[in-house]
């Protein structure tokens, strides 16, 4: 339980309020547990930090009798007021923008070593809080000023500031800390949300622009083909070649079309049993050809006992096959092509297992910027000039449950495969 600690110096904020080992620093009281336990079912939908602020602030208004305050959050970097919240009715005085976060007053010293603190009779501590502390406390007539950190990471640091009407206790206390957890993983939630929501919809982004400039080159020959076809008479020769050009530039545009739906929509029919060095085996087979015109020696290392993996055969053989040409284009004077697999733990533990699959090559390094887009469909690296072949591997391996990275360095780049083990019943 957290601790009370009576402050005898008028002009000295209370002793911040830590808890003793072993306390779970949630109040006792059902009521109080019953404002808390609502207000986390209020967050768990929501993905917004501001919604998340806002809700906040309305359960708040009710855990005191006379409850009004802020939530104040700073982005760390910058240094910059993020977001402020009031709470209570009727609102109290607005507080200026507190950049940077305060380091003084009672949401300094929370700030400072990050333990939720009280202040009883707050009027006659005016010369120990921040001037917009005890403006806030002067027009609520608060009885009390609490105070808790929110827990943000390293990107966000934010506190809570309420005025209570009445007399508060540690009970009250240990409800805005409980309170002030809350909020801060409710709003890491919706960080990490908006973040990848802001990647996929850059991704989705540079896809259109791509696709679009794609798919513009070949229907602009088409157009200006029909254009002089229906506009011009020309020898019969010529326009013959006209409609072989039209033609071939729409095949072009249904290959790109049915490219897309490989990398949107790979097929899970037919996920058996596949043996991963046999499909390796096979996909080295059909490049042997390509390998042997570009002077490329190829060296396997291969596990024993390898167990198989679930997946449909002949698209994981497309996904192994892009990755091998991709590395053999690399090479194109030569070099060593290193295919290894290997059987590894899974990060989550409980006994699995995971099979490891790395494509090596002895080309040139993979700069870092290309390196960051090399799986982004039509990204035209130099590892995959049509953009197409190490996006859909990317996207089949990710359909199979698997990984696929890459890394590089001046002694060549390595893709690597990771697909979950198959382990069969004895």
């Amino acid at each position: 339980m957290l601790q009370s600690v009576a402050f005898e110096k008028p002009s000295t904020i209370v002793t911040p309020l830590a808890p003793p080992a072993g306390a779970s620093g949630l109040p006792e009281d059902a009521g109080r547990l019953a404002r808390l336990s609502a207000l986390a079912l209020a967050l768990i939908p929501l993905v917004d930090a501001a919604r998340v602020l806002e809700t906040t602030g309305e359960h708040l208004s009710t855990f005191f009798a006379g409850a009004r305050g802020y939530l104040l959050v700073w982005r760390t970097e910058v240094r910059r007021l993020e977001y402020q919240v009031l709470v209570g009715l009727p609102v109290p005085t607005q507080i200026p923008a507190v950049a940077p976060p305060p380091t003084r007053g009672l949401c300094g010293l929370v700030l400072a070593d990050r333990l939720p603190r009280i202040a009883s009779h707050p009027t006659a501590l005016r010369s120990s809080l921040a001037p917009w502390e005890a403006t806030l406390a002067a027009e609520t007539g608060a009885a009390a000023l609490l105070a808790a950190p929110l827990s943000l990471g390293e990107s966000m640091s934010g506190v809570i500031l309420l005025s209570a009407g009445v007399e508060v206790t540690v009970e009250d206390v240990q409800l805005l800390a409980a309170t002030a957890q809350a909020v801060g993983g409710a709003l890491e939630r919706a960080q990490a949300f908006g973040s990848a929501e802001h990647d996929k919809l850059a991704g989705m982004g540079r896809l259109t622009a791509a696709l679009a400039h794609e798919v513009n080159n070949p229907l602009q020959a088409i157009s200006n083909s029909l254009h002089l076809l229906l506009n011009r008479s020309m020898p019969e020769e010529k326009r013959a070649r006209y409609l072989t050009m039209a033609h071939k530039e729409a095949e072009q545009l249904i290959g790109i079309v049915r490219r897309i739906l490989d990398l949107s929509r790979p097929e899970r029919d037919g996920m058996r049993p596949v043996a991963v060095q046999a499909a390796l085996e096979a996909v080295l087979a059909i490049a042997a050809e390509q390998l042997q015109e570009n002077g490329i020696a190829v060296v396997c290392e291969w596990a024993d006992n390898l167990p198989r993996v679930s997946g449909v055969g002949s698209h994981l053989k497309q996904a192994f096959l892009n990755l091998v040409l991709v590395a053999a284009d690399a090479m194109p004077d030569g070099g060593v092509l290193t295919v290894r697999t290997a059987l590894i733990p899974s990060r989550s533990g409980a006994g699995s297992e995971i099979v490891v699959l790395e494509i090596c090559d002895t080309g040139t390094c993979v700069p870092e910027a290309e390196l960051r887009a090399i799986f982004e469909p039509f990204s035209r690296t130099r590892r995959d000039s049509a953009g197409v072949g190490l996006p859909l591997s990317y996207s089949i391996i990710e359909q199979h449950g698997g990984r696929l990275s890459a890394t590089s360095n001046e002694d060549g780049t390595v893709f690597r495969v990771e697909l979950p083990a198959l382990r069969m019943p004895h």
